[in-house]
């Protein structure tokens, strides 16, 4: 398992020099000797990684807790730890029966029927989606009816939240509309109008509640400041 991070401490500041002179802010920090504290398994902890630490710590200011941890890995106490686990490479979806598919922060299964007119909805805690025996690409008509099934139930459930949330924030927002955003999860424009990534209701309830009052809070402060953290 490659590790790809490094742990250390800032010592100092300084300067460098190339042959003709220019000079480079440097940071210098000392980075190590690190050991390993703790091999996470699948078995034991339901997840692979590797936790390691940096400086000694006395064990006079270290409680029991700490003590036993570092006792059981056969090393010093440290003051810093970092754990690094593998991220497992996720498979591409082939929209076929029995894959899972979440919907505000629960995984429903994908059930797939043939019949006359294509169609997916939520049934008995299934995702049943109906396509016709002659589609030649049954996974790009899948894929596209789940798309357009997220979207329409993201923006009826979106609206429902933000009318409730706005009530208790004591905001009126002037629209709230779906969008295909890439590296958001909503917006709002200085005249009321909120939008939000259909994406955000495959979350579960509490973080979908989160944006929705996050946007509205910025009908009362428009920027990110200190002034709208109050609020």
């Amino acid at each position: 398992m490659a590790v790809d991070f490094i742990i250390g401490r800032k010592v100092g500041m300084t300067r460098i020099f190339d042959d003709i002179g220019t000079d480079y802010p440097v940071t210098i920090i000392e980075a190590g000797p690190c050991e390993i504290t703790q091999i996470k398994s699948i078995e034991n902890e339901g997840y692979s990684a590797i936790q390691m630490g940096f400086m000694d710590k006395s064990k006079r200011h270290s409680n029991k807790s700490e003590k036993g941890h570092f006792d059981n890995a056969g090393v010093p106490i440290k003051k810093k730890l970092k754990e690094w686990s593998e991220k497992p490479v996720s498979k591409p979806k082939e929209y076929v029966s029995g894959e899972t598919f979440p919907y505000l922060g629960r995984n429903y299964r994908l059930k797939v029927i043939s019949g006359n007119t294509p169609s997916i909805k939520l049934k008995n805690g299934y995702l049943q989606t109906i396509v016709e025996k002659t589609d030649k690409n049954p996974q790009a008509t899948i894929r596209s009816l789940l798309e357009n099934w997220y979207r329409s139930h993201a923006e009826l459930r979106l609206a429902e939240k933000t009318k409730r949330w706005a009530k208790i924030v004591g905001v009126a927002p002037r629209s709230v509309s779906i969008k295909n955003y890439k590296s958001r999860w909503g917006s709002c424009a200085i005249n009321g109008d909120i939008a939000y990534n259909w994406r955000v209701i495959l979350a579960p309830h509490r973080i979908v509640d989160y944006v929705v009052i996050h946007e509205l809070c910025h009908l009362l402060e428009h920027s990110h400041s200190p002034k709208y953290w109050k609020h």
